[in-house]
């Protein structure tokens, strides 16, 4: 199992570079020792994915960078925070764990970063 922390509201809106809501700022393997920082921060979330491999999210912590390899989002993909699961991320509590299928809906609910797009 891996633990994801999520970001759940803009780090610096218009900010390149900054995080989105929808981030994935770390997958981390499961029992991973949160800060208490990680932990009650209100604009993160920290979600179980039970059976699901670290390797198999690693990908959602890599950023998008500019042709001259500068960074225009932090992380080139992310939850569309407008679907069900954004909204589920929005009023989560700060630990929660998914089922398997919600695994699923929560990879399907990822869109990629590109100019102008935003959380």
């Amino acid at each position: 199992m891996c633990e994801v922390l999520f970001r759940i509201a803009d780090k610096a809106p218009g900010q390149i570079g900054a995080a989105l809501a929808g981030d994935v700022i770390v997958v981390c393997p499961d029992g991973h020792p949160w800060t208490v920082a990680e932990r009650t921060n209100p604009e993160w979330r920290i979600v179980q994915f039970p059976g699901v491999d670290v390797a198999l999210l690693r990908s959602y912590e890599v950023p998008q960078l500019d042709p001259a390899g500068g960074v225009m989002f932090k992380r080139a993909q992310g939850v569309d925070m407008t679907t069900a699961v954004g909204e589920w991320l929005t009023i989560a509590p700060q630990e929660s764990a998914v089922s398997a299928e919600a695994v699923l809906e929560i990879i399907d609910a990822t869109v990629a970063r590109d100019e102008g797009a935003g959380g």
